[in-house]
Order: structure tokens, then C-alpha cells, then sequence
């Protein structure tokens, strides 16, 4: 019985060579090449696509979406990535709407997302007027003017 062969890949072709070079020159996927070619730039309905089907596909849509949506809309779309909330962002992609809508439609969801986190609460931590006993003393308090330690009182 002849011994098994190891698998060679067939070489890689000039032109996909030239591609894979190429997109990672622009910073974007072979798959979105053709698009920037012709673009500039991947267009958001076909970002919303491609995050609907999931996978490495998903995976590079949000980071082109990163790249494009609007600085202030970069911390909702992060949780939306982290709690899998994809529906709050397909709401964000109509047919027919214009980049510029669709920017207006991310930051409505930024601040309603804002506005919920404030509601309950989890917002950013910021010093309160509560006391909750973990204060450090003050000058004098609790401190033996003579240096000498005394047993604790029962």
C-alpha cells in the first residue's frame, strides 16, 4: 500500500498576490477591495450585510463601520459588538438612506443608549455626596497623642 501524500496548496496566482498586497496597503480586506477601487470607501448597506451574516464576515464589516461611523457613536457601537445587539444596528441601516442619515440615525441610538445608562445608573463613575465610611481620617483623629498604643476597649 503506497504511504499517504501531504497535501501541497497550489501556488497563489500573481493577481491574488497583487490584491492581498493591495488591500492591506489601504488597510481593508481582500473582499473590499473591488468596492474602495471603485468607492473610496465601502458604502453601509453593504457593511450591514455582511454583519448580518455573521463570521469573518461580521468581523470585518464592524471594522470598517468602526472606521466610518461617527467618533461619538464608537462606545455604543462597542457595546452593541460586546452584547451581540446586532438588531439595534441594522435599525441604524435603511434602504435608500444616505450616509449622512445613517450617521444621524447612530447618534440617536448613541444617546438613547446614554440616556438608559443614566436612567439605571451605570453611567460613568463621578464622586458623589454620599458617604460611605471610607474616608480617610482627618488630622488628629483617631491618633494617640502620646505615641503610646493602648488595648482597644471593649
Amino acid at each position: 500500500m503506497p504511504a499517504p501524500q501531504r497535501y501541497i496548496a497550489p501556488p497563489m496566482s500573481p493577481t491574488y498576490a497583487w490584491r492581498i498586497e493591495a488591500a492591506r496597503r489601504l488597510g481593508v480586506p481582500a473582499r473590499y477591495l473591488d468596492i474602495v477601487l471603485t468607492h473610496g470607501k465601502v458604502p453601509y448597506q453593504v457593511l450591514a450585510e455582511h454583519i448580518r451574516q455573521g463570521g469573518a464576515t461580521r468581523r470585518d464589516a464592524l471594522d470598517q463601520l468602526r472606521k466610518s461611523a461617527p467618533a461619538e457613536a464608537l462606545d455604543w457601537l462597542a457595546h452593541v459588538e460586546e452584547r451581540h445587539l446586532w438588531s439595534e444596528l441594522t435599525r441604524c441601516f435603511r434602504p435608500g438612506a444616505s450616509e449622512e442619515d445613517i450617521h444621524i440615525l447612530m447618534l440617536r441610538a448613541t444617546l438613547a443608549w446614554v440616556e438608559t445608562r443614566k436612567k439605571s445608573g451605570i453611567g460613568p463613575s463621578v464622586p458623589t455626596d454620599t458617604d460611605h465610611g471610607l474616608n480617610p481620617p482627618k488630622r488628629g483623629e483617631g491618633e494617640d497623642p502620646d505615641d503610646n498604643p493602648q488595648p482597644p476597649t471593649l
